[in-house]
């Protein structure tokens, strides 16, 4: 049993309680080896490890039908740049304490829960992406303005269905006789050129992550003591497939025009473009009762959440055809704090929605029921199948409601009728992106979720006997593509109580 004192404040990322003297040191981190399959970087042993420490990237796109022309690519829209890296963990001692594996995947269902704002702010500026959500106007507003498309403000049926940023402006030209009448402007939005990723080293952007995104042990607003850790502490990366849909996103134009053929185009990590901007705490007042709790007494217990990933293949037996299907999760001995379930559509054509790449969760037409059995005990009275309590108990794993616009979420009783975009009728607008319509991403967000841990925090000890996952639906005869399909990939991210103690410069997984 850990005789461990609880982690002190200036080991969390909290608001002090009394004013501390604090020094900040940055200092630029190089990988001891690189490669296009991954790279390892190993911290300095000093002060303590500031969780949002950035990890600095870039890559290039090159179309092999046409190298010297930019493909104009862009980072999958709602994942921006943690879709070049695929698997990270934190070693100590050479020893694995935090393995975020499919990171691309787990981020997307992250940056789900930032608000628009933040994003716009924080995130898409040093991220990329463009998954901002406040506002829907058609592109045919453009061709007239008369009395009735001013009356409507834009907006197609059904009106005030949200979308991306709003594009209708006035016309602000005083001098002609349109002057504050509505108009639209950005109706065909596209990434910012800065973000565009371009085929040369010295041209393409750079991005920034947080430590704290890529290793489940510093999201939770832990810092780690490097100075009191006798072990090597290092990070290893490996990067995603470098095809389209993981790391990158190509319009269906270039830069000159041309057409583009997107399994011709492929990325490559600029080497000279990886590197770490590392922020190493020191505390003067403290650093000295820090290291005689560390080095000398029973050191700090550190409890944080580890994310453990299973897939399965979901078949769905076709179109018109009812499943059932059952998954077993073994958990036995964990504490579990949450279960979060991603369906990735994989059929095709569809392995990589237009924008959002392959890290979507797209919602069955017809909906589903869902239901998890613990003990041979069923979670649920009876399974859910209601869109608006899935979404419910999805917004409690992170205490947070996911950000986003309804018809991302489910597609039930939405695209059986003739809508104002014809056969498609999905409620997203036409507008486009990155040449794209938008209506493609509807239903594309359906992420499960299911909160487990109590009030205080805890996870529920699991059995030895396996955790059951059911889900019941029928895919139907839709009248999206994106519907159509056998199969799914599905993810289960299960979130799992963990105590390391750090005592006698050695840290120990005790949990």
């Amino acid at each position: 049993m850990s005789k461990g004192q609880p982690l002190p404040p200036v080991l969390r990322a909290t608001t002090m309680e009394r004013p501390v003297n604090q020094d900040v040191n940055t200092d630029l981190l190089f990988p001891v080896n690189f490669s296009q399959s991954s790279c390892k970087f190993v911290f300095d042993k000093k002060g303590v490890l500031d969780s949002n420490s950035q990890l600095n990237l870039a890559q290039i796109v090159v179309n092999s039908a046409s190298p010297a022309v930019d493909t104009n690519s862009v980072l999958p829209t709602s994942t921006g740049a943690l879709a070049m890296v695929r698997r990270a963990y934190l070693e100590i001692g050479g020893r694995r304490v935090s393995d975020l594996t499919q990171v691309g995947h787990y981020s997307t269902w992250k940056r789900l829960h930032f608000s628009n704002e933040y994003k716009k702010g924080i995130v898409q500026p040093k991220q990329g992406g463009n998954d901002v959500y406040v506002g829907s106007a058609a592109r045919g507003l453009r061709a007239t303005n008369d009395t009735t498309t001013q009356a409507s403000r834009g907006f197609d049926m059904p009106v005030g269905t949200l979308g991306r940023e709003s594009s209708e402006f006035a016309i602000n030209d005083y001098l002609t006789a349109g002057f504050g009448t509505q108009d639209v402007t950005k109706s065909d939005e596209a990434d910012k050129p800065k973000r565009r990723l371009t085929a040369s080293n010295r041209t393409t952007p750079s991005f920034a992550i947080g430590l704290g995104q890529l290793i489940p042990f510093l999201s939770g607003g832990i810092q780690l003591p490097l100075f009191a850790i006798r072990e090597e502490v290092s990070l290893v990366i490996e990067w995603a497939t470098d095809t389209f849909g993981h790391r990158f996103y190509p319009p269906s134009v270039d830069s000159a025009g041309a057409a583009l053929t997107a399994t011709n185009c492929t990325s490559t990590i600029v080497e000279n473009s990886v590197f770490m901007c590392v922020d190493y705490l020191f505390y003067p007042d403290l650093m000295a009762g820090l290291a005689e709790e560390i080095m000398q007494r029973g050191g700090y217990d550190v409890p944080y959440t580890e994310i453990l990933t299973q897939e399965n293949m979901l078949i769905t037996g076709g179109a018109a055809t009812s499943f059932n299907n059952n998954f077993q999760l073994a958990l036995g001995g964990k504490k579990v704090k949450n279960i979060v379930v991603q369906k990735e559509l994989v059929d095709g054509a569809n392995e990589s929605i237009l924008n959002i790449g392959r890290y979507n969760s797209l919602a069955f037409r017809l909906g589903e029921q869902i239901q998890l059995n613990i003990d041979s005990n069923n979670w649920y009275s009876q399974p859910i199948s209601n869109g608006s309590l899935q979404k419910h108990e999805a917004d409690m794993v992170e205490a947070s409601p996911l950000q986003l616009c309804d018809y991302r979420y489910s597609w039930f009783n939405q695209v059986d009728n003739t809508g104002a975009f014809g056969a498609t009728g999905q409620g997203l607008s036409d507008r486009r992106l990155n040449t794209y319509a938008n209506n493609a991403e509807c239903g594309s967000q359906h992420w499960i979720g299911i909160k487990l841990e109590n009030s205080f925090g805890q996870g529920r000890r699991m059995s030895n006997l396996p955790v059951i996952y059911t889900t019941q639906s029928k895919s139907g005869v839709g009248l999206s593509a994106d519907d159509a399909g056998t199969q799914r990939r599905l993810r289960f991210f299960t979130g799992i109580q963990k105590v390391l103690n750090i005592s006698q410069g050695i840290v120990t997984q005790i949990e």
